[in-house]
């Protein structure tokens, strides 16, 4: 069985916004746009993994295909995503 989870963005706006709404319980993305896409739980043909990355300092984030981060610290494997 292939799952998928669903990608959101997270407008630049949003990261200065102190009263936008969760949208789930255990989710710390407060304001999203709306979703940019979908990614698997398990490698697929086609796919590369995708990284959750921490900043220096602890307040930033970014996703990678790089598992290094690209030098910051690889929080988690979020999933595998298919190349454009």
């Amino acid at each position: 069985m292939i799952v998928t989870a669903v990608v959101y963005c997270v407008p630049e706006w949003a990261l200065t916004v102190a009263d936008c709404s969760p949208i789930a319980d255990g989710f710390e993305i407060f304001c999203v746009s709306g979703p940019v896409g979908w990614i698997h739980d398990s490698p697929q043909p086609g796919t590369v993994a995708l990284y959750r990355c921490l900043g220096p300092g602890g307040a930033d984030h970014l996703v990678s295909t790089d598992p290094s981060c690209e030098g910051w610290t690889q929080e988690s494997l979020l999933g595998y995503a298919l190349l454009p």
